[in-house]
């Protein structure tokens, strides 16, 4: 078997990365200095919202339950928390840590290691409320986003931030979130035909979205009965519908655009 297809067939191995990473938080320089020591000597500098009462960042780990070799030695869900732990925590003192030139080549490494298994693990990386995320890599909401940023980059944020892993059970925040989005998609389902608009309508009018249907005029007995794993589940598929009603808007743009070209082409007498 060849170089690259071991590289190719290599899997992630938790306890292994997370050694790795202590390696470059711990190494010391030949004047006592680590990353590790840097970070530390630094932390009152993150903004309060992300320190909170943290004096150190072995604190960061302990609070989320980073310090256990057992835990360490197997979950690649602790990694990704790992993960962006540090990636936060430099994106904020990073400055103060390459100011000692020896470790910038550990820093570099440390980004450059959290990079490769984010991607191996098909996430994407992403800034939300000064931390950094990883949020699972989804090629509907990669498109969704690209149209969504040059619209409402805030929005586009918060979509990101639907498919991150504290969103789990956050029934309120995800629907939120979904009214903002019912409010962007209004002026193209009106416009839209077919079934897509007309199940993204219902859904919104139907799920509690856009319309309070526990209680009032517009109350539904099968809303009601929905238990919080049932409602949160109709939640993500209308979630889904959301997405694939942006994309659908997008590439309606992109035809029109190939339209124009192919008329520019006609009449010059090219083929089309």
């Amino acid at each position: 078997m060849h170089f690259y297809e071991l590289l190719a067939e290599r899997e992630i191995n938790a306890k292994e990365e997370f050694a790795r990473f202590d390696q470059l938080l711990y190494e010391k320089t030949a004047d006592d200095f680590s990353v590790y020591s840097v970070l530390n000597n630094n932390i009152l500098k993150l903004p309060p919202n992300i320190r909170q009462t943290n004096c150190c960042i072995n604190d960061f780990f302990q609070n989320y339950g980073l310090d256990a070799w057992n835990v360490r030695k197997k979950d690649i869900n602790k990694l990704v928390l790992y993960i962006e732990i540090i990636l936060t925590i430099l994106k904020h003192l990073k400055k103060y840590v390459c100011g000692f030139f020896p470790l910038t080549d550990n820093v570099k490494i440390i980004i450059a290691n959290a990079n490769h298994l984010a991607d191996v693990l098909n996430y994407e990386i992403k800034e939300w409320k000064n931390t950094v995320i990883l949020v699972p890599r989804n090629q509907e909401l990669q498109l969704a986003e690209n149209y969504l940023v040059k619209k409402d980059k805030n929005l586009a944020i918060e979509v990101w931030h639907y498919e991150h892993s504290s969103m789990k059970g956050n029934i309120e925040q995800k629907r939120a979130v979904l009214q903002e989005l019912g409010r962007f998609v209004e002026p193209y389902l009106s416009k839209m035909e077919g079934s897509l608009s007309e199940n993204v309508g219902f859904l919104l009018n139907n799920l509690n979205i856009r319309h309070n249907n526990l209680k009032g005029a517009k109350s539904n007995a099968w809303v009601q009965g929905l238990n919080p794993v049932d409602l949160e589940s109709w939640y993500d598929k209308t979630f889904a519908l959301l997405l694939r009603t942006i994309v659908t808007k997008n590439q309606e743009g992109l035809v029109s655009e190939v339209e124009q070209l192919r008329k520019r082409f006609k009449n010059k007498g090219g083929e089309v």
